[in-house]
């Protein structure tokens, strides 16, 4: 269905309402307006753990001591697993902010939120042995049930991914996430340097996975993908997925962060190798620059704030907020996070998100 309210603005190059709309560049010249479909259905995907749950703890442990080399710290952290409740808050910002979004699609390994209403008609609850092949289960890596998303049943061909600790934090519409021809939009960010791709096996994959695009299409992307929530074609997924089989497949199959992995983001590389996605580069520091920059670059889409990752043991999570005003943000939780600095962050969140959605049980 195309509406006769919204509008592609090729002046201004984004997606504008018609009460807003300028008709006339100067007074003389018209700009052509392009009507566009807003009715696309567009779902959301969770992952989710709770990694206090004592079978799955034991399912853990049996696996880490057969499979696991311990001397990676940061791919079996117990930041890594630790349930704050961060979904429950994530979807409320989704209900407030985004009530646009079509399904939403928690991905756990047979666990269930004990606060969720499952008979929410938005929400699909899927377990890994829905869509991931038996003899690679039990995963406990997020890089590899990733590497699955596309076979989740009855996805849309547009869905956002995002992990339970990602939030929005005023009103978007699906314009955020995709541009006038339904294409994602991708988020990149300064690229990864040799010191933090040396300390961090995350940012090595993200590395790779760059590399894997330059070799098989010539085109080179050195940008990180920002650490937020980001939008999907299912079929450039399915493709890339095809043309990376054995990488694939390999990461598939590994329990835990494993070294040589691909990362979820080599998608997206595909899709703008592939023209079939927009890039905006990311940067929170554009809040320095001066007005006439800010300006211009607004204006050309070269830079944006979407987005900005707030430490779990930042002790004043509020004011990056309120500095940097972020349309999502996450909460990284990880090494050096305790308990007390968990309690802060579900304090902040209950304050930031104080009703509850029609996602939880209302008892």
């Amino acid at each position: 269905m195309v509406t006769s309210e919204i509008y592609y603005n090729p002046f201004v190059k984004t997606v504008l309402k018609e009460d807003i709309l300028t008709e006339y560049l100067f007074g003389i010249f018209k700009i052509r307006q392009k009507k566009i479909d807003t009715e696309f259905p567009v779902d959301l995907v969770y992952l989710w753990v709770d990694g206090s749950d004592e079978v799955w703890l034991k399912k853990k442990q049996k696996y880490e001591n057969k499979t696991f080399d311990n001397s990676e710290e940061q791919a079996c952290c117990v930041g890594r697993y630790a349930d704050n409740d961060e979904l429950k808050y994530s979807l409320r910002s989704v209900e407030k902010f985004a009530p646009w979004i079509n399904r939403i699609f928690i991905v756990t390994d047979g666990q269930v939120p004990k606060w969720l209403d499952t008979s929410n008609p938005k929400i699909k609850l899927v377990f890994h042995q829905d869509f991931i092949p038996q003899e690679n289960l039990p995963l406990f890596s997020s890089t590899a049930i990733e590497t699955y998303l596309a076979q989740i049943p009855e996805l849309s061909e547009h869905f956002i991914y995002a992990n339970d600790d990602m939030f929005i934090a005023e009103p978007l519409d699906k314009f955020f996430f995709y541009d006038c021809e339904k294409k994602p939009i991708v988020r990149l960010k300064h690229q990864v340097s040799k010191r933090q791709a040396k300390k961090s096996l995350y940012n090595r994959t993200i590395l790779n996975s760059q590399k894997l695009i330059k070799e098989r299409y010539g085109k080179n992307f050195p940008y990180a993908p920002h650490h937020n929530i980001d939008a999907y074609l299912k079929s450039d997924f399915l493709e890339c997925e095809s043309v990376f089989k054995n990488e694939f497949e390999t990461t598939g199959k590994n329990k835990f962060r494993t070294e040589g992995e691909l990362q979820r983001s080599i998608v997206l590389y595909y899709a703008l190798a592939k023209n079939r996605a927009r890039k905006k580069l990311y940067s929170r520091v554009d809040r320095y620059f001066s007005m006439s920059k800010r300006f211009f670059d607004n204006i050309f889409s070269k830079y944006s704030a979407d987005s900005i990752v707030i430490n779990a043991n930042d002790k004043n999570p509020e004011v990056k907020i309120q500095k940097y005003k972020p349309k999502l943000f996450c909460i990284n939780d990880g090494e050096g996070v305790t308990d007390k600095d968990r309690q802060r962050i579900k304090i902040f969140l209950e304050e930031l998100y104080p009703e509850k959605s029609s996602f939880e049980l209302k008892d």
